[in-house]
């Protein structure tokens, strides 16, 4: 898809900052252009605006609580919960193109994953029967998978983010309980020690922030939920900043050039609470409640394109979404948009000038292999 327009001026391309186009002899400024492919019109022409691509080739197996990572060129989907292909990987390329990859070593969803160096790292995890997961996969820019050392701990639920050269896996629920183990890796995939966090919580949020990893929220011990949010360095180094507004697990967390927001989730271990909560915290670790979400949701799926943050999907028992709520770069809400089906535990990535958000649960043991995308226009 055309993302930059350049026209020849003296042999020489230049770049196409403003379009315009006759009609009834007025030269009218190009606001929005489409483009065809594959006899459906895309955008080609833009970007200022958040809109609704279109639904691109479906992941090769229904799934939902993916693992998800951008490496080089390519947007990966692991994992995922269904009865089958719950260990499939899918890439997507910055053309919207997906392969297959390598399945995962085993089996799993509700990783922990990162983009951590030349790989993305996806640990821990759960499936069925089989329980708990301490397995730890990394593929690098050629798609390769590489076996890592499997977490301290099988377990699920977890969070991960990047702290300076280390990923950070911490948290989540083990065998018979909510755990505090954290494990790192560094950009060589040799295992770190790390801190544990302050106390056992699963269903917590984690994302980086320049040399920051951030993890807050969470469900603890006797399903006591969390409103701390702590910060381990890029020494490894573990403190503690602003708490959140409000205590809630099920909350998702994404990262920009400036803030990580923590949005939404759910103020109930029994969902009857969902959080509208967004809190922002920027380099400096100062924390901000710049909005809320048009809709008070849990388990939703988050993304950005540009300095544009997506959340998208989510649930409040019984109802799925489709909304997706767009922040720009003050964080201001400025538009909602709809997935292509209402669903939740759906996984959000970028790739180039794309937001991709993959899978989901439609309820009724229903999930989803459908992948939508977002771009600029």
């Amino acid at each position: 898809m055309t993302k930059k327009c350049y026209i020849g001026v003296d042999s020489i391309a230049r770049k196409v900052k403003k379009g315009y186009i006759g009609v009834g002899n007025i030269a009218r400024k190009i606001k929005k252009a489409y483009i065809g492919i594959g006899g459906v019109a895309r955008p080609c022409w833009g970007g200022g605006e958040v809109a609704f691509y279109g639904t691109i080739t479906s992941l090769s197996t229904q799934r939902y609580s993916s693992g998800t990572a951008t490496i080089g060129n390519y947007a990966i989907f692991a994992g995922g919960g269904y009865a089958a292909g719950a260990d499939a990987v899918d890439a997507y390329n910055a053309s919207l193109v997906r392969q297959t990859l390598t399945p995962l070593s085993s089996q799993r969803s509700a990783m922990g994953s990162v983009a951590l160096g030349d790989y993305a790292v996806f640990g821990g995890g759960a499936y069925g029967s089989s329980g708990y997961k301490g397995e730890v996969d990394a593929y690098d820019a050629s798609l390769s998978r590489h076996a890592v050392a499997s977490l301290q701990k099988p377990r699920a639920n977890l969070a991960a983010a990047v702290a300076g050269s280390y990923g950070v896996f911490a948290g989540g629920r083990g065998q018979y309980a909510s755990v505090n183990i954290a494990d790192a890796y560094d950009t060589s995939l040799t295992k770190a020690t790390v801190s544990p966090l302050s106390c056992l919580k699963e269903y917590l949020a984690a994302a980086t922030i320049g040399n920051y990893a951030l993890f807050g929220g969470g469900r603890g011990l006797n399903d006591v939920l969390q409103n701390e949010v702590e910060v381990y360095n890029a020494s490894l180094t573990k403190t503690a900043t602003d708490e959140l507004s409000i205590a809630r697990d099920m909350l998702t967390a994404v990262a920009t050039s400036s803030h990580v927001i923590f949005a939404g989730g759910s103020a109930s271990k029994k969902t009857t609470m969902p959080s509208d909560a967004i809190d922002a915290y920027d380099a400096s670790l100062t924390k901000t409640i710049p909005a809320v979400l048009s809709q008070a949701r849990e388990r939703l799926g988050g993304a950005t394109l540009g300095e544009f943050i997506l959340f998208a999907g989510g649930f409040v028992s019984p109802e799925r979404f489709d909304t997706v709520d767009i922040f720009d770069s003050s964080l201001t809400a400025i538009k909602i948009e709809h997935l292509s089906l209402a669903r939740y535990y759906v996984a959000g990535v970028s790739i180039g000038d794309f937001a991709l958000f993959g899978g989901g649960d439609m309820g009724g043991y229903n999930r989803s292999a459908t992948v939508d995308a977002f771009t600029l226009v």
